[in-house]
């Protein structure tokens, strides 16, 4: 009921018909200065990421997959906006059959994506062909903090959060179904058999996202804003303040996987 409530009214009518719903999320994001804001923060944290830990060729492209309603490219305009959902900003990519060359891409970014996808292991197999050496994948998920737990085993409707379950999920479409335990699960509880089957996948970097408050206070792509857009200067200085916190209070976490030699 608090969910029926707090659901932003743009994006309610759109909800069975995932085309409209991409253009009502994206609609949101350029609406919403506080969620702008949050999606900043993903941005820059990847974007740094990637030019800390990346070593390959420059001249190489860089791509996001599962892209949606992504402002990334206003920031990396170079960058290829992909996904396996239609529109005009987008060009079409399955992460999990990617029609690239070998060895061609410098980076790719995943925001929100990693946990829809329904076999991690092709995911990571297209990774290991497509990234070139020095290549680095950064992904942004759901984390498995206290905080995290709490929100997005409550927040959607059509995503559930499982850490006990399996890799594999039988999503019932591109948006519905996904465990947003997915990356704790494969990087943190089962890391070990992650290295053991990738083992030219390397993780180099894990860390919290410190955007928790925005997001929460944005009401994300779906919800509400529960605090006007003026707010954000002072929600990302409080998060600031609470930094040293972040293993508690943090919805997401970053991590960046390297392609070995």
């Amino acid at each position: 009921m608090l969910r029926k409530l707090l659901l932003d009214p743009a994006v309610a009518p759109n909800l069975e018909d995932e085309a409209a719903l991409l253009h009502a999320h994206r609609d949101a994001v350029l609406k919403k200065r506080l969620l702008r804001s949050t999606f900043e923060h993903f941005y820059r944290e990847a974007a740094q990421a990637a030019d800390r830990h990346g070593d390959a060729p420059r001249s190489l492209p860089e791509i996001e997959l599962g892209a949606g309603s992504s402002l990334f490219d206003r920031q990396r305009p170079w960058l290829r906006l992909t996904d396996v959902r239609r529109a005009e900003w987008l060009t079409y990519l399955d992460a999990q059959a990617m029609a690239l060359p070998d060895a061609s891409v410098r980076a790719f970014y995943g925001i929100l994506m990693f946990h829809h996808l329904p076999k991690p292991s092709r995911f990571f197999d297209e990774l290991t062909r497509t990234l070139a050496p020095g290549g680095v994948c950064v992904l942004i998920e759901p984390s498995a903090s206290a905080l995290s737990k709490a929100v997005h085993s409550r927040l959607h409707a059509t995503e559930f959060y499982d850490p006990s379950a399996g890799w594999e999920t039988p999503v019932e479409s591109a948006m519905n179904g996904a465990n947003q335990a997915l990356s704790s699960i494969v990087f943190s509880r089962d890391r070990t058999g992650f290295e053991l089957g990738w083992p030219r996948l390397e993780i180099v970097e894990t860390q919290p996202m410190h955007n928790w408050l925005r997001y929460l206070a944005s009401g994300g792509v779906n919800f509400r804003a529960l605090l006007p857009s003026f707010s954000a200067p002072f929600l990302e200085g409080v998060e600031g303040l609470l930094s040293p916190f972040a293993k508690t209070l943090t919805l997401h976490w970053m991590v960046v996987l390297r392609r070995r030699p």
